[in-house]
């Protein structure tokens, strides 16, 4: 399981910002999973573009990068 605060900001109804941290624990270490991204589309079909990182306790960052792509939602 994970705890996660996901936030989303969409002045728009086509387009938003999103922030997804969520946090949880393998092999009694600590994960934090981020996330952050913004989106354009209608209802159930959105472009995406975004960054996500990780950081595990211990180790520090590792599998940072951007990221695109097609969400599709119903």
């Amino acid at each position: 399981g994970a705890f996660t605060i996901p936030l989303k900001y969409y002045p728009k109804d086509w387009c938003g910002i999103e922030f997804r941290p969520a946090w949880y624990r393998i092999v009694e270490k600590m994960v934090g999973d981020y996330d952050i991204s913004a989106s354009v589309g209608q209802r159930y079909v959105q472009l995406r573009g975004g960054y996500r990182w990780m950081w595990i306790q211990g180790e520090g960052r590792f599998n940072n990068g951007p990221y695109a792509g097609l969400s599709v939602s119903f």
